[in-house]
């Protein structure tokens, strides 16, 4: 078996939570297929927990590992978990990926730049990360975009650069909601 599979099945295993601790509210982990060939094929994947990690019995681990890059028939990649502080460059070798949501992770300062690298990517949400100071300068590349929602990172500033490219995307009907406080 190839080595990313096993490093992304033992990351899951440690970031389960327990089923007895009858919190299943707290999250929305899609478990990763355990069968090879599905793990390959697999689509849509949710890395969601709480909002408020000092809730749970343990501290989720918050390192995603490189090898996501590796799901490369991912469509949809919701990551929203409190205490992420590194979204790995290796998402950008996500070439399927056409919705992305990276909410609630208050720890994160830097997206990484290759999300500029996502050519299909369609819709991009970008709320409520409460210590990111930029967005990566190339995600003006993104030129697929239907939907766009940067809400709620009060310490966000944006480039002249992705000003612009915020306004033509609303000008030519992608839907926009923008709000920096």
């Amino acid at each position: 078996m190839e080595s990313w599979i096993e490093t992304l099945w033992e990351w899951e295993e440690k970031n389960k939570l327990n089923e007895n601790w009858n919190i299943d509210w707290v999250s929305t982990f899609t478990p990763l297929p355990r069968d090879v060939n599905e793990l390959k094929l697999l689509e849509d994947y949710s890395i969601a927990g709480l909002l408020d990690p000092d809730l749970l019995p343990i501290k989720l681990k918050t390192d995603i590992p490189k090898e996501i890059g590796k799901l490369i028939s991912l469509k949809s990649l919701d990551i929203a978990v409190e205490n992420i502080e590194h979204i790995p460059k290796e998402i950008g070798e996500l070439k399927s990926l056409t919705d992305l949501n990276i909410s609630n992770c208050s720890s994160i300062v830097f997206l990484p730049e290759e999300i500029g690298d996502l050519s299909k990517l369609q819709s991009l949400i970008i709320n409520d990360n409460n210590s990111l100071l930029r967005l990566p300068d190339n995600i003006t590349k993104l030129s697929k975009m239907v939907s766009v929602s940067i809400r709620g990172n009060k310490n966000l500033k944006l480039t002249i650069n992705q000003k612009k490219w915020i306004n033509n995307l609303g000008n030519n009907g992608c839907y926009v909601s923008i709000s920096l406080d």
